[in-house]
């Protein structure tokens, strides 16, 4: 459950990509960063909390590094503070949203996490579900459009059958 992706990139090209997120984590923490108040004030301090491990290939021509990434407490993108409350952020496409609840009711171990993350007062746990929409324009080019849609997780969605 800990363990997100796991794949092989060239050597030369893993310091590119062991940066530690993903597409839809990178979304979500530019997202977070471009909130402003009305006087341009930044709304919220976000810090990344998943973690890429890169590991050499045990390839006798070497040329190969997985990369592996993992999650804070196995279900941690992102953290962020929106006084007076600390919110864990999943990033996902929403077509995955499903499934993310699904693990983390199934995984015991990420389900404990995140009972223990829910009930500390001033703590709350939203999955960022994306979704990419194209639309023509005018001049009859193609333009994509990310969407995100916030799903609060609760204590309710962890225990039962509902999605």
């Amino acid at each position: 459950m800990t363990q997100r992706l796991l794949f092989r990139v060239p050597r030369e090209k893993h310091l590119a990509l062991s940066h530690g997120l993903s597409d839809t984590t990178d979304r979500s923490y530019t997202w977070l960063k471009r909130q402003r108040d009305e006087k341009g004030k930044l709304l919220y301090h976000v810090a990344k909390a998943e973690r890429t491990d890169v590991m050499p290939s045990k390839a006798r021509d070497g040329k190969y590094t997985f990369l592996r990434c993992r999650d804070l407490f196995g279900f941690i993108d992102l953290l962020y503070l929106d006084p007076p409350r600390l919110v864990a952020v999943q990033s996902c496409m929403s077509h995955e949203v499903q499934a993310h609840l699904g693990k983390f009711r199934d995984h015991r171990p990420t389900a404990a996490a995140i009972r223990e993350w829910l009930g500390i007062p001033g703590c709350a746990f939203v999955i960022h579900a994306w979704q990419c929409v194209e639309t023509k324009e005018r001049n009859g080019r193609y333009k994509k459009k990310w969407t995100k849609k916030d799903v609060d997780v609760t204590l309710k969605d962890l225990e039962e059958e509902r999605f």
